[in-house]
């Protein structure tokens, strides 16, 4: 039976499969968005982006580095310490020797070499 109207001539189970009741028409009560094409953030996993970020502050907290350090270097300087951390992991380590995860650090390193793509690859 429709949810929208409790007539009993209605065969559709819910009020998203019901456009038509008993010879009225009733509108969707479901909001039309246009912006499917559009990027979904929400589709990152938050968790994976907190320890992409533990793994930026932890060295910052620590005074190894300061913020954003890793721009005043070239691209490079990271792609070796990218590979490190995905053979670490293929070895079954999880963490490094700070504690961070190998995952997230190979995406840090993606994301940097990322970046310097987008300034002219240097």
């Amino acid at each position: 039976m429709c949810k929208l109207s409790p007539c009993d001539t209605c065969t559709k189970e819910t009020m998203s499969d019901c456009y038509e009741c008993v010879g009225e028409t009733y509108e969707k009560k479901v909001g039309i968005k246009f912006g499917k094409e559009k990027i979904q953030p929400s589709l990152i996993e938050p968790g994976f982006i907190q320890e992409m970020a533990k793994g930026l502050t932890d060295p910052i907290i620590s005074g190894k580095y300061p913020a954003n350090n890793w721009k005043k270097n070239s691209k490079a300087d990271y792609i070796d310490p990218l590979l490190r951390h995905v053979l670490e992991y293929q070895k079954g380590n999880l963490l490094d020797e700070d504690g961070n995860s190998h995952l997230a650090a190979i995406a840090n390193n993606a994301m940097f070499l990322w970046w310097f793509e987008l300034q002219g690859g240097e």
